[in-house]
């Protein structure tokens, strides 16, 4: 039993001393360029750029789940590797649609709303989101849940509501609940 320790140990020594004097780490190595960005900055990192297709995921409710929901927009398929998917192409029409409403968020936030003075505070940006509500198609709020309404019922409809009102990622949606509630 000692000789299989000293051994085990010796091995994770070893290991250790290589690794010290190995290529660096992948989360070392810069970012790859990617292709075809026209709204996103050219030098975005790959996790900020990650972020910001989550965020676009969320908003529109499409599944994270094993990239399915980039298929929204990007060009792939769910049975090869997303490494082999063309995300530069600009086949789909969802994309250039992606296109023109992540440049009006960025201008509603930076050029608009910025410049009001009574802004609530804290101040929320204008996200997919706000509009979205985590669906493909926008829709106003009391038309959301009429649709919920109509598919389900009242439990339906409620359980809609009582969703908005626990989730904390939805403030916005939150606030709208609120302005419905109140006659807004």
């Amino acid at each position: 039993m000692l000789a299989l320790l000293r051994t085990s140990s010796l091995i994770v020594a070893v290991m250790f001393v290589l690794s010290l004097s190995s290529e660096p780490a992948q989360a070392e190595v810069q970012d790859a360029s990617f292709e075809n960005l026209q709204v996103l900055p050219n030098d975005i990192s790959r996790g900020a750029l990650r972020g910001v297709m989550i965020e676009n995921l969320r908003g529109l409710g499409l599944p994270r789940r094993q990239n399915e929901g980039c298929l929204f927009c990007h060009v792939g398929d769910m049975e090869r590797p997303t490494d082999e998917w063309d995300f530069a192409s600009d086949a789909k029409p969802t994309k250039e649609k992606a296109r023109v409403m992540m440049a009006m968020v960025e201008a509603i936030n930076d050029e608009h709303l910025s410049r009001l003075d009574d802004r609530v505070s804290p101040s929320f940006p204008v996200t997919c989101y706000t509009c979205h509500s985590g669906r493909t198609d926008p829709s106003p709020l009391p038309d959301v849940r009429l649709a919920s309404y109509e598919e389900g019922g009242v439990d339906s409809a409620l359980m809609f509501e009582a969703w908005l009102e626990r989730n904390p990622d939805h403030a916005m949606a939150r606030r709208r609940l609120t302005n419905l509630r109140a006659g807004g």
